[in-house]
């Protein structure tokens, strides 16, 4: 998927280049601490605490598409939910 992201995504290309759409995904979302190379990518001291996403993004037919692993600076970010049933 060689492609310029920078002003389209890669769901709009999954869609339309190849007619998938993510139209669900699993999500897990946990604390943990910064290794050393992940503390220097972040500017951030070694073992600071970091927020940690893991998602996997399935198509129309329930294949696995996309996975996404994101580290967030636990300090600059807060995660909200909202919660209904």
């Amino acid at each position: 998927l060689q492609n310029n992201y920078e002003n389209s995504s890669l769901r709009e290309a999954l869609r339309i280049r190849f007619g998938i759409q993510l139209v669900r995904a699993k999500q897990s979302i946990r604390a943990e601490n910064a290794t050393l190379e992940q503390a220097a990518l972040l500017a951030i001291k070694p073992d600071a605490a970091l927020l940690v996403i893991d998602r996997v993004s399935f198509s129309q037919h329930d294949q696995p598409v996309e996975h996404l692993q994101i580290f967030y600076n636990a300090d600059r970010y807060i995660m909200y939910t909202d919660l209904q049933g």
